[in-house]
């Protein structure tokens, strides 16, 4: 499907091994969700992506298949143990206006990712989207 659509870039966003990034012939953006348990080990599976591959950091929600899309943070030092090894990811998982300059200043991320953190009433709201992008070059 990759070579017919054609893709410039895939996201991976399930429970699928991260190995399939290999597999893509474009880059792979490999979503994790982070919870208490979540690992930033060596031996961990962030480390078993493609050179080609980038990490993303959502918020994992036990008993449920639906991951991500509930604006609701994890612990961003988790992410910050990842920055320290000196892996580029991205972070997601209820970022807002409101709290993405301490989100950037606590993970370090490469990039963030945000939806419904910039949503009124289940639409993008502009003056939110700004005022996100805004928070972020401060």
């Amino acid at each position: 499907m990759v070579q017919q659509v054609p893709l410039d870039l895939v996201q991976l966003h399930g429970t699928e091994p991260a190995a399939l990034a290999q597999q893509i012939p474009v880059p792979v953006i490999k979503v994790f969700h982070v919870d208490g348990a979540f690992s930033v080990d060596a031996d961990s599976e962030l480390f078993q992506t493609s050179c080609h591959s980038v990490i993303l950091l959502d918020t994992k929600f036990a008993g449920t298949a639906q991951q991500g899309g509930r604006g609701v943070s994890f612990d961003w030092t988790i992410a910050r143990r990842l920055a320290d090894q000196g892996v580029p990811f991205l972070m997601a998982g209820g970022l807002t206006p409101d709290n993405v300059q301490e989100a950037i200043s606590v993970g370090k991320p490469w990039g963030v990712d945000v939806s419904s953190g910039v949503e009124t009433d289940k639409a993008k709201d502009p003056a939110k989207i700004q005022a996100f992008i805004d928070n972020t070059c401060e």
